[in-house]
């Protein structure tokens, strides 16, 4: 089986795919990765994905994937994203294509709920404010 991974080489790919993820997925797969150091264009996505049965996407991914992207030549049985929501980056056509689809969305949720809770606390009690003050060498 075939997989290509859409995000581009570098801190992104490095910081969701660590080198156990890569090798697991190489150990399974005959892997083709994004090496532009860019999200590939429409054109490129299309163009990469024929003859691939599994795309991993993630931050850097084209922010649209739609049935263009598969054509009699490609055999996309799922795509596993490595952020979370997938709202804006499938057409909602892929599902009818019968791909499957995977996302970190459930792995994210709590760790983003209490980021969220943190950071209204902190404004609350104007601590970005007092940082500040210290940083300038008041308290």
């Amino acid at each position: 089986m075939k997989a290509l991974v859409t995000v581009p080489d570098g801190y992104i790919k490095s910081s969701f795919l660590c080198d156990e993820a890569l090798k697991i997925l190489e150990e399974n797969f005959e892997v083709t990765y994004n090496t532009l150091g860019r999200e590939f264009t429409q054109a490129e996505l299309e163009k990469e994905a024929e003859g691939k049965d599994i795309i991993v996407t993630g931050w850097g991914t084209p922010s649209f994937i739609g049935t263009n992207v598969f054509s009699e030549k490609t055999s996309v049985k799922l795509i596993a994203h490595t952020g979370g929501s997938t709202g804006d980056l499938l057409d909602l056509d892929v599902y009818d294509k019968g791909v499957r689809v995977i996302s970190g969305n459930r792995l994210f949720a709590e760790s983003v709920a209490e980021g969220t809770a943190a950071y209204i606390m902190a404004c609350l009690r104007c601590i970005p404010d007092d940082v500040t003050e210290i940083r300038a060498g008041g308290w």
